[in-house]
């Protein structure tokens, strides 16, 4: 959290009673199938449960003197991780700021002397990575020694790495910063062999979210958004590498375009200070940042291992020590992350990573039947969706507001279109320099069979009563009227948009619609168009709530609660909408097929999409 507020963890708040609202009437059959798999999963679970607590258990005392080590595998979490058969949801996984936090916390915390990174090939997007530097960036100003150790590091491991004073890499290890690539597939072609004809509308000379399924590359005014937003997110990567290097820009430059994969050549071009095995680094950690330390490392293995329990301090163990000490007051964390979908409950263990209005919904009456709940922050991760959803939960953003409570935004690495709509109420936004945003725009269609049904000599005949009765129906007919309509509807849908973000942003609606048509921006861009108030992470949005509801001392609470297995399966086998389960799609076309699959389910029935589908993910 930032230096002048105080420190402050997530914690969970208790589980809340479920309110009144729409969709309640659950399925009496999917409550006894729900009861006899239960039966199953305690039967297989508790076995396992009884041998996982019976080895787990991390003691949350810090040693004196020792070394925060942070292990970053595996994707990095914005959100509650949910569910798991034998997860404790007090063991699950870390959250980006919750790192950040402790590792910011550490700095000033007399225990801790030092900060040892072992990056095993985490993976998150850049606004993850930038507000994990950051926090790594204030540790370093400590003067506390930081040192960085890898196998293999890629763009966005080796980007935190090098706020570091020392960067170490495996004799063996690989240097895999090699800068950032934009891949998109075009399906135009592969859809006139099968007989579909894409038919979308869009408002937003850059709204190209529908692009790929009717091209075979992109347009001019993709090119150019996706040129400079490459150029935006680089830029920010070279600067971070060079800041922390005492390289220029330009060396930067020549030694990502040379790319250096081995050790020695790595460590050549300036960009690691050691080569070693991470055992050596390790059991001399004590002496980072001393003349002889990186010498050492080089050292014979030495006759008799000793053990040092106090070496390290893990950042689970760190942040579990770092209890809150706030007063009555709380300021709820609700991280809003997915796509943006319609729909009455949170997601059960077999659902796609989406949002529901409904969902949200609820927990805003949580916090609204709560008089101890006095701020805000919605930290949102979301490329967009429905139209609709979005701005139902706008609507619930502004029933917050007007109890009096102030609403502050935490951007992540996306807050685009519908993530962009439901930002814009808030009282105050932050975002990183790399978060995704902006996506002002509209879509909206649907997938027309005619051709298939053809090829496959299946014939269709459609008895009608008005005009525009099979408009937007798989087999319908493409009438220029039709067009009209939805073009109509559309060009109604991207004003109410341009209104809200007005409304939200004090813009002129002629000011907005110059930012707006479907552009993204990086963060960085968007503080500069107004769209965004102050670069930063989730600790100075926590601070900028508390000034705004005149409090010092305060609890967090974050929602959504954290589930355990049980209960998600429960929400599955007893919903009425227990059927939708995902498909995992193996290959290199499951990213593309699944945003086909979610574009589906939200323009079903003629819905709107405020949605940047695709992703920028850095290792």
């Amino acid at each position: 959290m930032s230096e002048d507020s105080p420190s402050q963890e997530l914690v969970e708040p208790p589980a809340p009673k479920s309110p009144a609202r729409k969709g309640g009437l659950k399925s009496a059959t999917g409550l006894l199938l729900g009861l006899t798999g239960l039966g199953a999963v305690v039967f297989l679970g508790s076995v396992g449960v009884i041998g996982y607590l019976a080895f787990r258990g991390e003691s949350a005392e810090v040693a004196e003197g020792s070394f925060l080590r942070v292990n970053l595998s595996g994707p990095l979490h914005d959100g509650p991780v949910q569910g798991g058969l034998l997860m404790d949801t007090a063991d699950a996984p870390l959250l980006t700021a919750e790192i950040a936090g402790g590792i910011r916390r550490a700095a000033d915390d007399e225990r801790i002397s030092g900060l040892y990174l072992d990056l095993d090939g985490a993976a998150g997007g850049w606004a993850s990575w930038q507000e994990l530097r950051e926090a790594v960036v204030s540790f370093s100003a400590s003067g506390k020694p930081c040192v960085a150790y890898s196998e293999s590091y890629g763009n966005g491991s080796y980007y935190l790495a090098s706020a570091c004073d020392t960067v170490v890499l495996n004799p063996s290890g690989i240097n895999m910063v090699n800068g950032l690539a934009m891949q998109i597939t075009y399906y135009k072609d592969t859809l006139d062999w099968l007989g579909v004809e894409p038919r979308f509308e869009h408002v937003g000379d850059f709204k190209s979210a529908v692009e790929p399924f009717e091209r075979t590359g992109p347009s001019e005014s993709a090119s150019l958004a996706y040129e400079e937003l490459l150029d935006g997110l680089f830029g920010q990567m070279i600067a971070g590498i060079s800041e922390g290097r005492g390289l220029s820009e330009a060396e930067v430059r020549a030694a990502i375009d040379d790319l250096p994969l081995g050790p020695e050549r790595a460590r050549s071009a300036g960009l690691v200070d050691a080569v070693a095995f991470q055992d050596a680094v390790e059991r001399n950690i004590r002496e980072a940042g001393s003349e002889q330390w990186i010498t050492s490392l080089d050292g014979p293995l030495p006759e008799e291992e000793e053990e040092d329990d106090e070496l390290f301090t893990s950042i689970r163990r760190y942040v579990q020590d770092g209890s809150s000490n706030g007063g009555g007051a709380k300021i709820a964390v609700v991280f809003a992350e997915g796509s943006i979908v319609t729909g009455d409950g949170e997601r059960g263990l077999f659902a796609d990573n989406a949002l529901s209005d409904g969902a949200f919904a609820g927990w805003m009456d949580e916090i609204a039947s709560d008089d101890d709940v006095q701020a805000v922050v919605l930290r949102v991760n979301s490329p967009g969706g429905s139209g609709l959803a979005s701005d139902n939960m706008w609507r619930e953003i502004e029933r917050i507001k007007a109890s009096g409570r102030p609403v502050v935004v935490s951007m992540g690495d996306y807050a685009a279109s519908g993530g962009y709509f439901i930002s814009a109420p808030g009282d105050y936004i932050y975002a990183q320099p790399g978060t995704l945003t902006g996506s002002i725009g509209v879509f909206g269609g649907m997938m027309s069979l005619t051709g298939s049904y053809e090829k496959l000599g299946l014939h269709q005949h459609t008895f009608k009563r008005g005009a525009l009765s099979d408009f937007l129906t798989s087999t319908g007919e493409d009438s220029p009227a039709g067009r009209e309509v939805f073009r109509a509807y559309l060009g109604d849908f991207y004003e109410h948009f341009l209104g809200r973000v007005s409304d939200g942003r004090e813009m002129s609606r002629d000011a907005v619609h110059e930012v707006a048509q479907g552009r993204v921006w990086t963060g960085e861009q968007a503080v500069r168009l107004g769209l965004v108030d102050e670069l930063g992470g989730l600790d100075k949005a926590i601070a900028k709530a508390a000034e705004l509801a005149e409090i010092d001392g305060y609890d967090l609470v974050k929602l959504p609660r954290q589930r355990d297995f049980v209960e998600m399966l429960m929400e599955d086998l007893t919903s009425v909408e227990a059927g939708k389960v995902s498909l995992e799609l193996p290959g290199p076309v499951a990213g593309q097929v699944g945003d086909l699959l979610l574009m589906e389910a939200v323009l079903d029935r003629g819905g709107v999409a405020a949605w940047s589908p695709g992703r920028i993910v850095a290792r």
